[in-house]
């Protein structure tokens, strides 16, 4: 059972350790090419459906899905990173800028009508407020040929600190982890050799008796 979820800490550390290469070879691959302001629609952290793992070591996938227009003509982009720990990634992540929506509108309102507002009015005015907020504008790079392809700014999901550092510490600890359990299993394992045996020692006594 050590042996086999081990391994799965290795191979969760090897795929990590190539996701984190395709995020390399994407920031490349888009270096000349055309960047403009693109909307962040959602990013989020997708759990693995593997639940006896993520009860020792929740994996996360990080995620994120954003538009932007190239000749009047709206496109819709997605970014899913490799596997990372739910804590790296908590720890390594800066959540993206929210920007305020305009609220002179509801300040002239209440000018208007000259009172102040009311419990009611203010929480309406809160859920208006909050269902206006959105990202700030973020970065995207789209292949002049194919505008359908694109690859947003690498600070928008920011995954490639995340997936180096879950790639070091799994494959650390898987690796070490079965290299230490096949060290153990081959010091301990009986060894078969027949002048170690009660009736071979017992006639090496009787001989040197004689």
């Amino acid at each position: 059972m050590a042996k086999i979820f081990l391994g799965c800490v290795l191979f969760i550390g090897l795929v990590a350790l190539l996701g984190l290469g395709f995020e390399k070879m994407d920031e490349g691959k888009s270096l000349g090419w055309p960047s403009i302001d693109g909307n962040l629609i959602e990013i989020d952290d997708r759990s693995v459906p593997m639940p006896v793992l993520n009860r020792f070591m929740p994996i996360a996938i990080p995620y994120a899905k954003y538009s932007y227009n190239v000749s009047g003509k709206e496109y819709i982009g997605e970014k899913n990173c490799g596997p990372c720990l739910s804590w790296v990634r908590r720890a390594t992540f800066r959540p993206p800028e929210m920007q305020m929506p305009d609220t002179s509108e509801i300040l002239k309102n209440v000018r208007e009508e000259g009172t102040a507002p009311t419990l009611n009015q203010a929480l309406e005015a809160t859920r208006d407020l909050l269902s206006h907020m959105h990202y700030k504008p973020i970065k995207v790079r789209y292949k002049p040929d194919h505008p359908e392809e694109s690859v947003p700014d690498p600070d928008v999901v920011q995954g490639g600190k995340s997936l180096w550092y879950t790639s070091l510490l799994l494959i650390g600890v898987g690796g070490l982890g079965l290299a230490a359990l096949y060290f153990h299993g081959h010091v301990t394992e009986p060894v078969d050799d027949p002048s170690l045996s009660l009736e071979a020692s017992l006639r090496a006594q009787q001989q040197r008796r004689r």
